[in-house]
């Protein structure tokens, strides 16, 4: 049997783009290789408002909004901002995911735990993965990479792999005294990254940072700094995981294309993907719509489904990565007076009327252009 798509990933943007795919009536497979699809994903929970508004997702998983952020400078001067209308939700990722594989389940799309990919195909009437344990060989019209930071079925495809990582670490915990979300800067506590504390309910938070090395070595640090010591009551096991930074040179092939973090997909400022996965599911779902209405799934098909999610989302991931490279060549003496200036001349505040969580250019070209450069003057 020939499937119309076989997904490789069910986490929540391979998912999703099965629900989307299914329920225009093709035949579905989604492929993960956990054996229960179930997990708990490393990151902070903090999901952009604009998901629930913009996608059919349920909102069953949300445990908290945030309405308040406070920034920590190196030396441990505060700014605090609070909104509102909060940008974004803490959410239950464990029941998130389940709900989208739940969404696509009922659409149709069919479900195959346990099946790890070991290479993928790509034949002139099909494309083809074959399993890493059995070597079953699995064909569909088009396959959908949505790995991850996964990127061994990218080796054997001319796609190319993104060219670096960073990686995050986190604890869950009990805490007191603790603002909606905190978020801590300096390279003490997060070389090139930055560290968080966010509040989850009954005192209990996600507490956790992401640098581009030993990640663990710095959260061990962090929860010996002495404005996260004194508050902590317990901590449960810590997790890690990789996260891409960049983009492979080419995000489709010939009946092949790679969705979500594989993808690049993901803010280059916070390193979330959820909301700019959703968006590459929604284009590589439109433009698999208009290869079976042609009957055409070569490279050149295909290749609008780059166009479409660039135009989209590339802008933002290359100002985000200017910032953060910016940012992360300063001195903690910088960020320090900047902080300053931020707290006595109210600037922030300012900054963040009409604050969009997905999307940061806007609001980096008006900090930078107004504030940053009068601050290292």
């Amino acid at each position: 049997m020939i499937y119309d798509i076989i997904i490789v990933g069910a986490g929540p943007v391979g998912s999703y783009a099965a629900y989307i795919l299914a329920r225009k009536g093709f035949k579905v497979l989604v492929l993960e290789r956990k054996r229960s699809g179930e997990s708990v994903p490393v990151c902070t929970g903090i999901i952009g408002k604009e998901v629930f508004d913009q996608f059919d997702v349920p909102a069953d998983a949300i445990l908290s909004t945030i309405d308040t952020v406070a920034f920590y400078s190196p030396s441990g001067r505060a700014v605090r901002i609070p909104f509102d209308d909060p940008p974004a939700f803490v959410v239950d990722r464990g029941m998130f995911d389940r709900d989208i594989r739940l969404l696509a389940q009922e659409s149709g799309a069919e479900f195959r735990f346990g099946a790890a990919g070991k290479h993928v195909n790509l034949c002139p009437q099909y494309a083809e993965i074959v399993l890493d344990e059995s070597s079953e060989r699995l064909q569909a019209r088009v396959i959908i990479l949505a790995t991850g930071p996964d990127q061994s079925l990218l080796k054997n495809l001319d796609l190319g792999q993104s060219p670096s990582w960073v990686i995050g670490a986190q604890v869950e915990a009990q805490m007191t005294d603790v603002d909606k979300t905190e978020i801590y800067l300096g390279k003490k506590i997060a070389p090139d990254g930055f560290a968080w504390v966010v509040g989850i309910n009954n005192n209990r938070v996600r507490l956790g940072l992401v640098t581009s090395r030993n990640a663990t070595g710095f959260l061990h640090h962090f929860l010996l700094d002495p404005r996260v010591l004194s508050r902590v009551q317990s901590i449960g096991p810590m997790a890690s995981k990789p996260i891409l930074v960049g983009q492979p040179q080419r995000t489709y092939s010939n009946r092949l294309l790679v969705i979500g973090e594989a993808a690049g997909q993901v803010k280059s400022t916070t390193h979330g993907g959820i909301y700019y996965g959703f968006i590459g599911a929604v284009c590589a779902a439109g433009i698999v719509q208009e290869a079976f209405a042609e009957a055409e799934f070569d490279r050149e098909m295909l290749k609008g489904y780059e166009a479409r999610w660039k135009a989209f989302l590339e802008n933002e991931i290359r100002m985000g990565l200017v910032a953060r490279k910016f940012l992360s060549c300063l001195p903690d003496k910088y960020i320090d007076n900047f902080f300053k200036l931020l707290d006595e001349e109210k600037i922030l505040a300012k900054h963040m009327k009409g604050f969009k969580f997905d999307w940061h250019t806007e609001f980096i070209v008006s900090l930078v252009k107004q504030s940053l450069w009068k601050c290292i003057a």
